[in-house]
């Protein structure tokens, strides 16, 4: 999987309550042009075709290249992670952005997701570039990060990897995180939460990789290794499914009560790891994965299509996709989200976004009702939906 600045960018649909009358609006980010954009969404969940507001990422120094996107909805903020930063914007008057408080800085962060704590006091962000995971406390504003220490950290406490680690993609479930190493072969690891948040390792405990120091990595709670690059993986409830790259499938396992992947089995040759309940064929490397209803949807980007598998009733997998929308998006789509009846698709490379009515089982349609225009340079690939408390735009 080849990575650059052209697959760093995020759309995000930011989900802020709001009463009776509020308008709909949807964030976009775009790598190339280092900005965010808002579309406003009509009653049947179709797109506008122009955005009604574009807030620009430009900084005094690094680039921007805004990848993720992520609603605190409790605060009304919205996070995006960039190729060195996190910025925090308040969601203002008909979907405008402010920014608030300082953005955290770390060189070579490169972050490819976020997520929140359990109880909302933090915000994860896996590091890739220093491999580790921190936990930055969200301020009352929702801005983040605390007072510097005396080695300039704002984080308060963190996950430290092994060299190398290529943490990358976060699912917080309960009091546990999971955490996707996409290297090849790469693993899933679980770690425990504490009830305030935190994470089980303290900041002096995770370090820079400079002068060849190499910190001692934190034990997780149980992980399967040998998953050959996970891109992208969910839980629902006791079922893990994720996207292996490089054997271009969905696996699914069956979790312990408490969370945790089974123990591996000692062989006397090798140790056997958990074997998944449920495997597709060989298709193709999804890029994303999204549930809706009894379908679990992929996002094939060098394909052009989405594909949804109707899940049996224990959850396991069938062997191919049930629907597929053709090669409509020309090999593109990135990151989706599902809000009412309606699946919200990243165009990608075509520099729009795609809206695919569900049915009453979850399932997309073939053909999209509404698409934006074309944002040309803008690459948009991230997917969610946004209440305002007043009108769009």
């Amino acid at each position: 999987m080849v990575r650059g600045p052209f697959i760093a960018v995020a759309l995000v649909l930011a989900l802020v309550r709001g009463g009776a009358d509020a308008g709909t609006i949807l964030y976009a980010s775009a790598a190339s042009q280092g900005r965010v954009d808002g579309f406003c969404v009509g009653p049947n969940g179709g797109l506008a075709p122009a955005p009604v507001l574009q807030r620009s990422l430009a900084s005094d120094r690094g680039s921007p290249f805004p990848r993720r996107l992520l609603l605190n909805e409790a605060k009304g903020v919205l996070y995006v992670a960039q190729k060195d930063r996190v910025v925090a914007f308040a969601i203002g008057p008909r979907g405008g952005l402010r920014s608030v408080g300082e953005p955290v800085v770390q060189r070579a962060m490169n972050p490819f997701d976020l997520a929140l704590a359990p109880n909302g006091r933090f915000l994860y962000v896996p590091q890739r570039g220093q491999s580790r995971i921190v936990a930055f406390p969200i301020n009352d504003d929702g801005s983040l990060g605390a007072e510097p220490d005396t080695e300039g950290r704002r984080y308060t406490s963190c996950i430290q990897g092994p060299v190398f680690a290529g943490y990358e993609a976060l699912v917080v479930q309960g009091q546990r995180l999971y955490v996707s190493a996409a290297t090849q072969p790469g693993r899933i690891q679980t770690f425990t939460i504490a009830p305030d948040g935190s994470l089980p390792a303290l900041p002096d405990q995770c370090v820079s990789f400079v002068d060849n120091e190499r910190p001692e990595a934190t034990e997780p709670d149980s992980e399967r290794r040998r998953i050959n690059l996970p891109i992208s993986f969910l839980l629902d409830g006791d079922l893990l499914y994720v996207t292996e790259g490089v054997k271009r499938r969905i696996l699914a396992f069956r979790l312990q009560p408490d969370g945790n992947f089974l123990p591996p089995v000692d062989t006397g040759k090798k140790k056997q790891q958990q074997k998944p309940e449920s495997r597709t064929t060989i298709v193709t490397s999804y890029r994303h994965l999204v549930l809706s209803g009894s379908h679990l949807i992929g996002s094939q980007f060098n394909n052009g299509r989405i594909e949804a598998y109707r899940l049996k009733e224990d959850g396991r997998l069938p062997q191919r996709p049930t629907r597929s929308s053709g090669r409509d998006l020309r090999a593109s789509p990135v990151r989706m989200a599902v809000h009412g009846d309606v699946l919200y698709v990243s165009g990608g490379e075509l520099d729009r976004i795609w809206a695919f009515r569900l049915d009453a089982d979850g399932r997309p349609g073939e053909q999209p009702f509404s698409r934006t225009d074309e944002q040309k340079g803008a690459f948009m690939n991230d997917v969610a939906v946004a209440v305002l408390p007043d009108d769009c735009g």
